[in-house]
């Protein structure tokens, strides 16, 4: 609870980014911290990848991204870059949509090339979006 807290706080008390954050937390590990995949390059509930997020992780000074806080500080970041890209008039459109999850998930060009091929969603953005859903969901309840 105390760790939600503090990442709904670091998500400026919105909800759509909030939620944004945890879907993609429950994708990628299902909240777990300690997680390690692309060969020990992704690192954390959100899988922060070191190569592609070296320059972000130097910047905001993150030491620790097993810390759910400081890794949720990279993606949080990461994903307002992401959104000034999609909707450069309107970055908080984009959250919660199929086009930010693809995103983070293909990286910008990555996803950008899939829309050229027609393809406007994949398995993990589909998952994201109805993890979002349901948060929000949750949220509106809890309010």
């Amino acid at each position: 609870d105390e760790t939600q807290r503090t990442i709904y706080e670091m998500c400026g008390e919105d909800p759509a980014l909030f939620c944004t954050v945890m879907a993609i937390a429950k994708k990628e590990t299902r909240f777990n911290p300690e997680a390690v995949g692309d060969a020990g390059e992704s690192i954390g509930m959100m899988q922060i990848h070191t190569y592609w997020q070296r320059d972000r992780i130097e910047r905001l000074e993150i030491t620790d991204l097993t810390d759910p806080k400081q890794n949720a500080e990279v993606a949080i970041d990461f994903l307002w870059w992401l959104a000034y890209r999609l909707a450069p008039e309107h970055p908080d459109s984009v959250f919660g949509t199929g086009a930010i999850f693809m995103t983070y998930n293909c990286g910008l060009q990555g996803a950008f090339d899939l829309w050229d091929e027609g393809i406007t969603e994949t398995s993990y953005s589909l998952d994201c979006v109805a993890y979002y859903e349901a948060f929000m969901a949750e949220l509106e309840v809890g309010a």
